[in-house]
């Protein structure tokens, strides 16, 4: 009975270790980054093409802004170094964030781990760094500076 007891407490346990060892994929970023998560249903998707495009050309605001981009696509996500993650990773962010496999959407969170933009469609880098640059955090940074 007691190995029994031990064996469900372990199966039933098991699904938290792997949710918990996903969500320190972001953690680590939480109070040094901003990180835009770009979901999209496949890499070759006009919407996420789009988007990548977009902040092409934008590093140097994007580094000023201390933000990081996040691909999460169906099977994968690949972080800000270009390194793929494994399929749970994708399906762990994609239900922390309620965003179903086939839709495009973009989320940034901020430095204090809360979500504060969640959009459907393209999100031009004018809109980003506004936004960005009218949080107290980032306010304060660019006082420093």
């Amino acid at each position: 009975m007691n190995t029994l007891l031990i064996l469900c407490s372990f199966f039933l346990l098991l699904p938290c270790t792997c949710y918990a060892q996903n969500s320190n994929l972001l953690n680590e970023y939480q109070w040094s980054n901003r990180l835009l998560l770009v979901y999209a249903d496949d890499e070759e998707s006009s919407a996420y093409r789009q988007q990548i495009q977009e902040f092409e050309g934008q590093q140097v605001g994007i580094d000023d802004r201390d933000l990081v981009v996040f691909t999460i696509l169906p099977q994968k996500v690949i972080n800000p170094e270009g390194e793929t993650l494994p399929p749970q990773s994708a399906k762990d962010l994609r239900q922390r964030y309620d965003v179903p496999n086939a839709q495009f959407e973009v989320i940034l969170i901020g430095k204090d781990g809360g979500v504060k933009l969640k959009e459907r469609k393209f999100l031009s880098s004018e809109k980003l760094f506004s936004i960005i640059d009218r949080m107290p955090m980032r306010r304060r940074e660019m006082q420093v500076n």
